[in-house]
Formats: structure tokens, sequence, C-alpha cells
């Protein structure tokens, strides 16, 4: 069973994902403990092929479509002295699973300033790109197409040929900049 895959979730609920898939972190170490017992028992063979090893770390970053890596984190963050503050970031989408890997390290304050920071940060740029969405100059197809004019005179003036032309395109090029 993998979750989230079947729904088309992203980056977004990795957390939830993982959080789900350590639930059955018992049953998978119960299933490895099993293999390495019948694996002793068995002498004839002294190690375990690799088809018989059962990496418990790996069966879960399967089970949540994630890297093994991030597994390793979400346990480091749960267990961490900052885990409300940060499981609630990670909830909220605020930050990744490797920053909070990363906040989780420092101290309780450290990670609150860090935290706030981010959501200024975040809401600031959310205001501005709100503002620009409402106020900035939608494309002009004629402008654009002035432009390429301009471009395509501006051209035809480097040409040797065009010489006896080219203070009339100069007159031409500063007229169709003037009027954008």
């Amino acid at each position: 069973m993998v979750f989230g895959v079947s729904l088309g979730l992203g980056r977004d609920l990795a957390f939830f994902r993982v959080q789900l898939a350590l639930e059955l972190e018992p049953t998978v170490q119960e299933k490895a403990r099993a293999n390495q017992r019948s694996g002793g028992r068995e002498k004839a063979s002294s190690k375990l092929t690799k088809d018989q090893r059962i990496d418990c770390r790996k069966q879960i970053a399967a089970v949540a479509s994630v890297c093994t890596a991030n597994v390793t984190k979400v346990k480091h963050i749960l267990g961490s002295a900052g885990a409300p503050q940060l499981t609630e970031s990670l909830r909220a989408g605020n930050i990744s699973i490797h920053r909070a890997w990363i906040l989780s390290k420092s101290s309780s304050s450290e990670i609150k300033d860090a935290l706030g920071f981010r959501f200024f940060k975040r809401r600031r740029t959310k205001r501005l790109e709100n503002w620009l969405a409402k106020n900035a100059p939608k494309s002009d197809e004629v402008a654009d197409s002035v432009r390429h004019l301009i471009l395509g005179f501006k051209g035809l003036k480097n040409t040797p040929w065009m010489a006896n032309h080219w203070q009339q395109l100069d007159d031409l090029i500063a007229t169709f900049e003037s009027e954008l």
C-alpha cells in the first residue's frame, strides 16, 4: 500500500504520509526480527542474501512515497524539543521536512523566531504577488509588436546599404519609443 500516490498528493503532504507510515514501523520491525531469527537457525548460510534482508526504513519510505532520509528526518523532528511548533508548521505546509529537521536542532526560542520570520516573509511575498497581479500592466500585443518593429529598424540601421536612410530610421525609432 502506498499513501498519496494514487490520490495525486504532492510534496506538501509528505509529512503526513511519513507519519502514517511510521505507524507501520513496529510491524515491519517484527517482520525483520523474524527474518533474522530464521536466518540464525539456518546456520548453513551465515549471511542473509540481499533478497532476504529487510530494511525497515526503506520499507516505510516506500509506503510513504518519500526518500529514506525523510523518514529519518521526520522521526528526529517528532522526537525533538520543538516538535509541537515544527509539526504545526509542517501540517500547515509552511516549511519543508528538511527545513523542519534543520530547525529541530535549535532551541525552542530559535525555532519560534525562525518560524515567525518565515511566516512574515511568506506573507509579505504573497501580498506583493497579489498586488502585482492586480496592478501590473497586462501584456499588450500592440506594444509587443511595436517593440519587435523597433528591434527590426535598429537592425536595419546597422546595415551599410541603409546608410542613406539612417536619419529617417532614427526619427521613426524615436517616435515609436516615445509612444511606448
